[in-house]
């Protein structure tokens, strides 16, 4: 798993890189985020499943996909899955939000004042899934800070 935040305020996303299999961490630099068409998406959950994901956006019927992203589009960010019908469902986010083993531990932490890069180190604190390094994407700017 993993945790992405997204501060709303600051308008920038956050995503760890550790990647797990089988309970071992394999990489603590893994990039967890796909840009396609003009859209990034940042994801957790199965790595298999993230190109599937954005083939249920495009309008395929992708059924059992393990993952769930914070996706970018033309300055806003959505939350997106895909529902038990194979259906891709979004929802445009006006709000501190974030997905993943350490969502809970990221919101708190944002609700408390802290940016999306930090909210993630906290859920590194707590959630062994979380970690390695930070990457925090400038929603205003189009870029990778």
């Amino acid at each position: 798993m993993t945790t992405v935040a997204y501060n709303h305020n600051h308008k920038h996303i956050a995503v760890d890189g550790r990647l797990i299999v089988n309970d071992t961490i394999v990489c603590d630099d893994y990039e967890k985020y796909i840009e396609d068409s003009g859209r990034i998406f940042f994801f957790c959950g199965k790595v298999a499943d993230y190109h599937r994901l954005i083939n249920a956006d495009n309008g395929a019927i992708e059924l059992d996909v393990d993952c769930a992203a914070l996706m970018v589009h033309c300055g806003e960010v959505y939350q997106c899955c895909v529902n038990s019908d194979g259906r891709y469902e979004q929802v445009r986010l006006t709000y501190n939000a974030s997905i993943g083993r350490g969502d809970e531990v990221a919101l708190t932490a944002m609700d408390f004042g802290a940016s999306a890069k930090e909210a993630v180190e906290h859920a590194g604190k707590r959630t062994t899934s979380t970690g390695g390094k930070i990457r925090v994407y400038d929603i205003k700017k189009g870029e990778f800070i």
